[in-house]
C-alpha cells in the first residue's frame, strides 16, 4: 500500500497547497474513503463515468505506480499527464516541486531511467497536449491504456513458492477475470494462467495459500508462502461464485429467474 499511501499524501498536500490565506487558520485534514471494486466485470473504461471516476481510476493508479503491470510502448509522460490531469484539471500547481511528486506520477520501475528533469519536462509537454482533457475524460484516457494489458482489474499478491523449480522463487500472484495469473516480479512476464474452470479447489492458512489446479484426477497442488492467504481466498472465491452464476443464467431452463450476482 506504499504507493496508495505516497499519492494520497501528495494529492492531499496539493489540496491545500495556495487555497489558504496565512491570515486564516488551516483547515483540518478531510477524512477519505476509499471503496474497492472486488470483481472486474463490465468494466471497461468509458462505459460508466461514476465507477471510472469512483473505482476503476483509484484503485488501477497505485498498481500502475507499483510496476505491476508489464508495460509495452507506453509513453509514461503521457500517463503522467493523465494521471495528474485527473486529480487536478488545469490546476498546476503540483508542477513547482515535481521531484517530490515524481513517484506519484511515474512507475517507480521507471522513475530512474531518466533525470527528474528530463521527466519534468516530458510531462509539461504532454500536460499541454492534454490541456482540453476534463479530469474525467483524463481518467479513461489512463484506464484505455491498462485496458489492453492482461492484468487490468487484476488484485496483486506478493508470494513465495519452492516447488515449481522453473518459476522464481518470489512471484506476484494476480486474480482477475481471467484467473490467477502467476508473474516474474522483474520482468512482469506472465509465467502461467489457471482459469477458474481449472482450479476445482483451494485452501489458506496463517501462513500459506495452497491452489489445486487441473482436472480432479490429475490435479496438482501449488504452496505459497504468504500471510495474506484469506485475502487471496477472499478473491478467488468471488470470482468463482460470479463465474458459476453465469454459467447457470445460460441455462436455458433458468430463463426469467433472478440469480443473485456480485460485480463490485
Amino acid at each position: 500500500m506504499d504507493a496508495l499511501c505516497h499519492v494520497e499524501r501528495f494529492w492531499t498536500k496539493l489540496a491545500h497547497s495556495g487555497r489558504v490565506s496565512q491570515a486564516s487558520p488551516e483547515p483540518p485534514p478531510e477524512p477519505h474513503v476509499f471503496f474497492m471494486k472486488k470483481i472486474w466485470v463490465n468494466a471497461e473504461p468509458g462505459q460508466h463515468r461514476m465507477a471510472d471516476s469512483m473505482f476503476h481510476f483509484p484503485q488501477e493508479l497505485p498498481n500502475y505506480l507499483r510496476g505491476f503491470h508489464k508495460f509495452s510502448n507506453v509513453d509514461l509522460a503521457r500517463m503522467a499527464a493523465y494521471i495528474y490531469r485527473g486529480q487536478f484539471g488545469e490546476d498546476l500547481a503540483g508542477m513547482i516541486n515535481f521531484h517530490e511528486n515524481i513517484n506519484a506520477l511515474i512507475p517507480r520501475s521507471h522513475a530512474k531511467t531518466k533525470s527528474v528533469d528530463e521527466w519534468r519536462k516530458a510531462v509539461e509537454t504532454n500536460l499541454k497536449l492534454t490541456k482540453d482533457l476534463s479530469p474525467d475524460k483524463a481518467k479513461v484516457e489512463f484506464l484505455k491504456t491498462i485496458w489492453a494489458w492482461p492484468t487490468y482489474g487484476s488484485v496483486f499478491f506478493e508470494v513465495k513458492q519452492r516447488m515449481m523449480k522453473t518459476m522464481p522463487k518470489h512471484l506476484l500472484l494476480a486474480v482477475n477475470p481471467n484467473g490467477v495469473l502467476l508473474l516474474d516480479p522483474e520482468s512482469k512476464d506472465i509465467l502461467a494462467n489457471y482459469e477458474y474452470g481449472k482450479i476445482p479447489n483451494w485452501a489458506f492458512d496463517e501462513f500459506s495459500f495452497t491452489l489445486v489446479v487441473g482436472e480432479s484426477s490429475n490435479a496438482t497442488k501449488i504452496f505459497f508462502e504468504t500471510s495474506v492467504g484469506h485475502n487471496i481466498d477472499d478473491v478467488v472465491m468471488s470470482y468463482v461464485a460470479w463465474t458459476m452464476n453465469t454459467h447457470i443464467k445460460k441455462r436455458p431452463k433458468y430463463a426469467g429467474v433472478t440469480v443473485g450476482e456480485s460485480s463490485c
